[in-house]
């Protein structure tokens, strides 16, 4: 019998181990959450100066004039009614959400790419930023 209790505790001990690797394990292969610091973050003139020759227009001024305030109301009550989708869920996109497992979208376009604070890039994003990916409508996708 004490035999058996032993045996059953070696087992329960190892079953333990076995469920907490997982669980440490699992962030990072669902959400590529890293357990450790790797953050990249540069500097606001480093940022500016990824996109200084670039002749981008403002993304966000595009027609103020046109834009009769029927449409600018329509177009603010489909945004506020989007739930953002597949990328809502790791990404916040609303000015001042709260942060989330990557970093946020609001007034993401015509920004070079990996530069979002306190966030872990990958070595391949890292490069593409450096050969300069800038978020524009045609990239996002």
């Amino acid at each position: 019998m004490r035999n058996y209790f032993i045996n059953a505790r070696a087992t329960h001990w190892l079953l333990v181990v076995i469920l907490f690797a997982i669980a440490c394990y699992l962030p990072y292969l669902i959400f590529g959450a890293f357990p450790y610091n790797t953050k990249v973050n540069l500097p606001e003139d480093k940022i500016d100066n990824l996109v200084k020759d670039l002749d981008l227009p403002n993304y966000y001024d595009l027609y103020p004039v046109q834009a009769t305030e029927e449409e600018m109301f329509l177009e603010k009550e489909a945004f506020d009614s989007w739930e953002g989708g597949k990328c809502r869920f790791c990404h916040s996109i609303r000015e001042n959400d709260r942060a989330r497992m990557a970093p946020s979208l609001y007034r993401i376009l015509g920004k070079p790419a990996a530069v979002g604070e306190n966030f872990t890039y990958s070595q391949a994003l890292i490069e593409m930023r450096n050969n300069g990916l800038i978020w524009t409508p045609e990239t996002i996708d």
